[in-house]
C-alpha cells in the first residue's frame, strides 16, 4: 500500500540549539579518538544510539525530525524499510560506549519512534579511554571533558569501575580528586603513619568513604530529591557537609535533606512517599544482603551467625552498626574506624556476647526483637542523662522486662 503524505510524522519539540541531536564532531573536537577500528557488522541496541556524526541541525535530542520538509522522506523510508526492499546499510560510529549515525538517520529515527529494541548496522569503533555519561547530551560535554582530564591525572578507572561514577557537574571531578588525593591521603597518613601508594589510596577511599556514602544515597533515595544530579554529584554535596560535621554520611545526609525540606517542601513530601513504598516492596533477603554487603562482616568473621528476622531487623542492624556503634567507637578511640575493624569489633564486643547471654535466658522474645528493644532502652537511658555502660544497660534492661537472668560475666561485654 503506498504511503500517504497525510500520515502524521512525529516531530521533535526542540526549540533551542542546545536541544539538537548530539554531534560526534563536537565531542571529537574536545577528545580525539586514540585509534579507529575496522568496520564490523553487529546488532546494536537502539537506546545506545544517541547522536549523529554531523547532522545535528536536522534532528532533536529525541531523534525526531525538526523540519516539516523532512516528512516526505521520513514516510518514504518507513514504507521501504517495512517492505523489506534492499537499502544501503546503516553505518554507526561507536565512541565511548555509545553510537552515532553516519548513514541511516531516518531509519534510526523511525526505530526510536516505533520503540524498536535493536537494529543491524555496520559499526566503526573510535576508541577513547573513558565512557560517555549515561543520558549524554550537549549540556554534559564540559563534564565529559573534565572526566577525561580526571582520568589522565588520576588513572582512577584503572582501579575502580568507571560505571560507579556519575558526574554531571563539571567542577565535581576536581572536588573528587581533592577528596581522594588530598583529604583522604592525609587521613591515611595520620591513621597509618605513612603515605599510601596510589592504588592503595584509591581502594581504601572507596571502601572507607565512597561505598558507604553511595549506600546511604541509595538507601535514602536522594536521587529522587536531586533528579538532575548524578550519584557522584550527590556524594560531593555530602562531602561539603562533612567538612563541617564529621559524623559522616548519615549526618551529612540529614543536613542535605533538611535543606531540601526547607527549600522544596513538596518535593520532600513526594520523596517520603516514594521512599515509604520502596521500603514496602523490599524483602528481608534484600535487606540482609545489603547489610552484609555494606559491612563486609563475613569477610572478617566468616563464621558469624545472624539470627533470622524480617526486613526491619536487617535494616536496624545496618543503621545500628554504621550509626550508633560507629559513633561509640569514634568517641572512645578518637578516630573513625576502618570498616573491617568496625564490623568485626561490633560482632565480637556487642553482638556475640548478647547472643550468648540471651541463650541462657528463659524468655519467649525472639532474639531480633530482644536485641532491638535492648538497644532502644540503652539509647533512651543516655538521652535521659544516664550513661550506663553496655553491661549495666543490659542488666537494667532485663530488670525492666522482668526476665530472670544470669549475671553477665565480666568478659562478656567490652564497653
Amino acid at each position: 500500500m503506498p504511503y500517504s503524505y497525510e500520515e502524521k510524522v512525529p516531530h521533535s519539540k526542540t526549540r533551542r540549539k542546545y536541544q539538537r541531536l548530539l554531534s560526534l564532531d563536537e565531542l571529537e573536537r574536545e577528545i580525539k579518538p586514540q585509534s579507529v577500528g575496522k568496520m564490523k557488522l553487529k546488532n546494536v541496541q537502539v537506546d545506545k544510539i544517541i547522536g549523529t556524526e554531523n547532522r545535528s541541525e536536522d534532528f532533536g535530542e529525541d531523534f525526531l525530525p525538526i523540519a516539516r520538509w523532512m516528512d516526505e522522506r521520513w514516510l518514504h523510508v518507513k514504507e521501504v524499510w517495512a517492505s523489506g526492499d534492499k537499502m544501503d546499510p546503516i553505518v554507526l560510529i561507536e565512541y565511548g560506549g555509545y553510537y552515532f549515525v553516519r548513514d541511516g538517520h531516518h531509519r534510526i529515527s523511525i526505530a526510536k519512534a516505533e520503540l524498536m529494541k535493536s537494529v543491524s548496522a555496520r559499526v566503526i569503533e573510535h576508541k577513547i579511554p573513558i565512557k560517555l555519561n549515561q543520558g549524554m547530551t550537549r549540556q554534559l560535554i564540559p563534564a565529559f571533558v573534565k572526566k577525561y582530564k580526571f582520568q589522565k591525572d588520576t588513572e582512577l578507572f584503572d582501579v575502580l569501575p568507571e560505571k560507579n561514577f556519575d558526574v554531571r557537574i563539571p567542577e565535581n571531578w576536581d572536588k573528587l580528586k581533592f577528596n581522594i588525593f588530598r583529604m583522604h591521603k592525609q587521613w591515611m597518613i595520620e591513621r597509618d603513619g605513612k603515605a599510601p601508594g596510589k592504588t592503595q589510596l584509591i581502594l581504601d577511599w572507596n571502601i572507607e568513604v565512597y561505598e558507604d556514602a553511595v549506600a546511604e544515597i541509595g538507601r535514602n533515595k536522594l536521587s529522587q530529591l536531586y533528579p538532575k544530579l548524578g550519584i557522584t554529584d550527590i556524594f560531593c554535596e555530602l562531602m561539603d557537609y562533612w567538612e563541617d560535621n564529621p559524623d559522616w554520611a548519615s549526618s551529612a545526609n540529614r543536613e542535605l535533606m533538611g535543606e531540601v525540606k526547607r527549600q522544596r517542601p513538596f518535593r520532600m513530601l513526594w520523596y517520603r512517599i516514594i521512599k515509604f513504598f520502596a521500603f514496602l516492596r523490599k524483602t528481608a533477603d534484600e535487606e540482609k544482603y545489603r547489610f552484609l554487603w555494606i559491612t563486609r562482616l563475613l569477610d572478617k568473621r566468616p563464621n558469624a551467625v545472624l539470627p533470622e528476622g524480617g526486613k526491619r531487623w536487617y535494616n536496624f542492624l545496618t543503621r545500628h552498626l554504621l550509626g550508633y556503634y560507629r559513633y561509640h567507637h569514634r568517641k572512645k578511640h578518637g578516630k573513625n574506624p576502618k570498616m573491617d575493624e568496625l564490623a568485626g569489633k561490633w560482632y565480637d564486643d556487642w553482638f556475640l556476647p548478647a547472643q550468648k547471654i540471651y541463650n541462657k535466658l528463659s524468655t519467649d522474645i525472639p532474639f531480633p526483637d530482644f536485641y532491638m528493644e535492648w538497644m532502644g532502652f540503652w539509647k533512651r537511658e543516655i538521652l535521659k542523662g544516664n550513661k550506663p555502660g553496655l553491661k549495666k544497660s543490659f542488666e537494667k534492661f532485663l530488670e525492666s522486662k522482668k526476665i530472670g537472668k544470669p549475671k553477665p560475666d565480666g568478659e562478656d561485654f567490652k564497653d
